[in-house]
Protein backbone atom coordinates (compact mmCIF):
# COMPACT_ATOMS: atom_id res chain seq x y z
CA UNK A 1 0.00 0.00 0.00
CA UNK A 2 1.20 3.32 -0.81
CA UNK A 3 1.82 6.18 1.03
CA UNK A 4 0.45 9.23 -0.70
CA UNK A 5 -0.89 12.63 1.18
CA UNK A 6 -1.05 16.10 1.24
CA UNK A 7 -0.27 18.55 4.11
CA UNK A 8 -3.39 20.68 4.89
CA UNK A 9 -3.94 23.26 7.95
CA UNK A 10 -5.93 26.49 8.67
CA UNK A 11 -4.18 29.73 7.66
CA UNK A 12 -4.71 32.90 9.49
CA UNK A 13 -7.60 33.72 7.03
CA UNK A 14 -9.16 31.08 8.67
CA UNK A 15 -8.90 29.32 4.98
CA UNK A 16 -8.36 25.41 4.53
CA UNK A 17 -5.07 25.38 2.73
CA UNK A 18 -2.54 22.85 1.48
CA UNK A 19 1.33 22.63 1.31
CA UNK A 20 2.68 23.92 -1.85
CA UNK A 21 6.14 23.44 -1.52
CA UNK A 22 8.94 23.75 1.93
CA UNK A 23 11.59 25.87 1.23
CA UNK A 24 14.11 24.64 4.10
CA UNK A 25 17.36 27.78 4.63
CA UNK A 26 20.04 28.09 6.37
CA UNK A 27 17.76 30.65 8.97
CA UNK A 28 14.30 30.34 8.12
CA UNK A 29 11.62 28.32 6.27
CA UNK A 30 9.83 28.98 3.66
CA UNK A 31 5.87 27.75 3.10
CA UNK A 32 4.13 28.18 0.10
CA UNK A 33 0.42 27.60 0.42
CA UNK A 34 -2.52 26.36 -2.31
CA UNK A 35 -6.26 25.86 -2.01
CA UNK A 36 -6.03 24.43 -5.76
CA UNK A 37 -5.24 20.36 -4.77
CA UNK A 38 -3.88 20.30 -8.27
CA UNK A 39 -0.70 22.14 -7.25
CA UNK A 40 -0.18 20.69 -4.02
CA UNK A 41 2.56 18.98 -2.47
CA UNK A 42 2.17 15.25 -2.10
CA UNK A 43 4.30 13.14 -0.26
CA UNK A 44 5.06 9.45 -0.98
CA UNK A 45 7.09 8.96 2.67
CA UNK A 46 5.47 8.48 6.17
CA UNK A 47 8.19 9.39 7.96
CA UNK A 48 9.22 12.66 6.10
CA UNK A 49 5.32 14.11 5.81
CA UNK A 50 5.53 13.87 9.35
CA UNK A 51 8.62 15.69 10.10
CA UNK A 52 7.10 18.41 7.52
CA UNK A 53 4.10 18.56 9.37
CA UNK A 54 6.07 19.15 12.89
CA UNK A 55 8.35 21.82 11.09
CA UNK A 56 5.09 23.57 9.80
CA UNK A 57 3.30 23.39 13.40
CA UNK A 58 5.87 25.24 14.73
CA UNK A 59 6.71 27.58 12.07
CA UNK A 60 3.53 28.68 11.07
CA UNK A 61 1.75 28.10 14.85
CA UNK A 62 -0.90 25.96 13.32
CA UNK A 63 -2.33 22.41 13.59
CA UNK A 64 -1.70 20.86 10.68
CA UNK A 65 -2.59 17.52 9.35
CA UNK A 66 -1.95 14.92 6.97
CA UNK A 67 -4.84 14.11 3.87
CA UNK A 68 -5.55 11.39 1.41
CA UNK A 69 -5.88 12.18 -2.00
CA UNK A 70 -9.32 12.14 -3.12
CA UNK A 71 -9.61 10.24 -6.92
CA UNK A 72 -12.80 11.59 -8.95
CA UNK A 73 -14.31 11.07 -11.66
CA UNK A 74 -16.00 14.05 -14.15
CA UNK A 75 -18.25 12.98 -17.38
CA UNK A 76 -17.10 14.74 -20.02
CA UNK A 77 -19.80 15.72 -23.67
CA UNK A 78 -17.56 13.86 -25.98
CA UNK A 79 -14.02 11.76 -25.39
CA UNK A 80 -11.30 13.40 -26.67
CA UNK A 81 -10.61 17.03 -26.30
CA UNK A 82 -13.70 18.38 -24.34
CA UNK A 83 -13.37 21.51 -22.59
CA UNK A 84 -17.49 21.10 -21.95
CA UNK A 85 -18.26 19.05 -18.09
CA UNK A 86 -21.97 17.38 -17.16
CA UNK A 87 -23.17 19.74 -14.86
CA UNK A 88 -26.60 17.98 -13.82
CA UNK A 89 -29.50 16.41 -15.96
CA UNK A 90 -33.06 18.08 -15.39
CA UNK A 91 -36.34 17.50 -17.21
CA UNK A 92 -36.83 18.81 -21.14
CA UNK A 93 -38.99 18.58 -23.17
CA UNK A 94 -41.93 16.28 -23.07
CA UNK A 95 -40.88 15.28 -19.36
CA UNK A 96 -37.78 13.58 -21.17
CA UNK A 97 -33.73 14.11 -19.26
CA UNK A 98 -32.07 16.54 -20.53
CA UNK A 99 -28.08 16.64 -19.93
CA UNK A 100 -26.67 20.18 -19.23
CA UNK A 101 -23.21 20.70 -19.88
CA UNK A 102 -20.87 23.85 -18.62
CA UNK A 103 -17.03 25.13 -19.24
CA UNK A 104 -16.20 25.43 -15.66
CA UNK A 105 -14.74 22.48 -14.21
CA UNK A 106 -15.60 23.37 -10.69
CA UNK A 107 -19.39 23.27 -11.11
CA UNK A 108 -19.48 19.43 -13.14
CA UNK A 109 -20.65 16.76 -11.37
CA UNK A 110 -18.29 14.61 -9.40
CA UNK A 111 -18.25 10.44 -9.56
CA UNK A 112 -16.14 8.81 -7.13
CA UNK A 113 -16.98 5.27 -7.80
CA UNK A 114 -16.15 4.47 -11.73
CA UNK A 115 -18.85 2.40 -11.83
CA UNK A 116 -21.71 5.14 -10.91
CA UNK A 117 -19.73 7.26 -13.21
CA UNK A 118 -20.10 4.48 -16.06
CA UNK A 119 -23.57 3.56 -15.85
CA UNK A 120 -24.26 7.54 -15.92
CA UNK A 121 -22.49 8.01 -18.82
CA UNK A 122 -24.12 4.92 -20.62
CA UNK A 123 -27.27 6.58 -19.39
CA UNK A 124 -26.38 10.04 -21.46
CA UNK A 125 -25.37 8.08 -24.42
CA UNK A 126 -28.62 6.28 -24.54
CA UNK A 127 -30.00 9.82 -24.88
CA UNK A 128 -28.66 10.91 -28.38
CA UNK A 129 -30.65 11.05 -30.87
CA UNK A 130 -28.81 9.43 -33.57
CA UNK A 131 -25.88 7.02 -33.73
CA UNK A 132 -23.62 9.51 -35.85
CA UNK A 133 -23.46 12.27 -32.51
CA UNK A 134 -20.35 11.63 -30.37
CA UNK A 135 -20.28 9.61 -27.16
CA UNK A 136 -19.41 10.78 -24.20
CA UNK A 137 -16.38 10.58 -22.21
CA UNK A 138 -14.94 10.91 -18.45
CA UNK A 139 -11.80 12.30 -16.84
CA UNK A 140 -10.07 11.21 -14.12
CA UNK A 141 -7.95 13.45 -11.67
CA UNK A 142 -7.25 13.79 -7.95
CA UNK A 143 -8.36 16.38 -5.30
Amino acid sequence: MSFNKRIVYMNKYNQRVMVRSVGIGDEHVEITETTNSALAKYFTNKNHALRMCGLIDITLGVNSRLEDRKQVYIITKVKRDCDEYLQAIVKGAGELPTPIWTKVINNALEFDNFDSMTMMCNFIDSLRENDCQAKCGHQMFYK
